[in-house]
């Protein structure tokens, strides 16, 4: 690590299977561009991935000089995962609480996004200043019900979040000529220009999932559209149009 210099990527706090899993996601080839990923842990030796994209850094991630070996100050976004080495679920809440401060301390304005055992415990995280508190059993819980009452929904949401299979979720910025539209003037634009399928958008942290008011969309909004690969030209639509004219 000492002659690498990082920027924009992705830190995983603690090796698990959910480690390999998100990094095997991470560089799927739908996924795009292929993001460098800084991974974290105080009891490996060296990196458990042969992956030329994955850089290792062994030490606790709660300490601040192994948080700048890991080039925190240039990373885009920290997963912290739950150490699963620790039986009780309440003390695996507690470090991520405390990896976490440790890192929104260090640099309050990374996008942290943490993996949460317990419900009770999302306060702690949402007080370390947590972007996205991800609560296994909630989320569990919630899709058995759905799944029950919709059956295979499971396996849609499986297909979505899966990388290199079918068509995932994307989040881009609203292009220059969507500026002003409504949201149900998108949706038409959306699908037949791009073969993507709009499904809500994302204004200052405020989620609007298809909204039934004729909602306009305004600079600034991020879009998610659901495609089979990251619409980039989407991103650009209207740019083209005003360096044509």
């Amino acid at each position: 690590m000492n002659q690498v210099h990082l920027k924009n990527h992705i830190i995983i706090c603690g090796w698990s299977e959910t480690a390999a899993g998100i990094i095997k996601q991470l560089h799927a080839e739908d996924i795009g561009e292929r993001r460098q990923v800084v991974l974290i842990d105080p009891y490996l030796d060296h990196s458990p991935v042969n992956d030329p994209f994955v850089f290792f850094v062994k030490g606790d991630p709660s300490n601040d000089e192994v948080l700048s070996k890991a080039y925190l100050e240039t990373a885009e976004t920290a997963i912290v995962l739950a150490d699963w080495s620790l039986k009780d679920p309440g003390l695996r809440d507690a470090k991520s609480a405390l990896v976490t401060l440790a890192i929104e301390c260090k640099r309050g304005d990374v996008y942290t996004v943490v993996e949460l055992m317990r419900h009770e415990n999302r306060r702690h995280l949402e007080r370390a200043h947590v972007d996205e508190p991800i609560c296994v059993s909630d989320l569990s819980q919630r899709l058995l019900v759905h799944a029950a009452l919709n059956h295979g929904l499971s396996l849609l949401f499986s297909d979505i979040l899966t990388y290199g299979e079918g068509s995932e979720v994307y989040k881009v910025e609203t292009p220059p000529a969507l500026i002003g539209k409504s949201f149900r003037q998108a949706v038409p634009v959306i699908s037949d220009h791009f073969q993507a399928i709009l499904l809500a958008f994302d204004r200052k942290g405020e989620i609007h999932c298809n909204p039934q008011q004729d909602e306009m969309l305004q600079a600034g909004d991020d879009l998610f559209v659901l495609a089979e690969e990251h619409p980039q030209r989407l991103a650009e639509y209207g740019k083209q149009i005003e360096a044509s004219e």
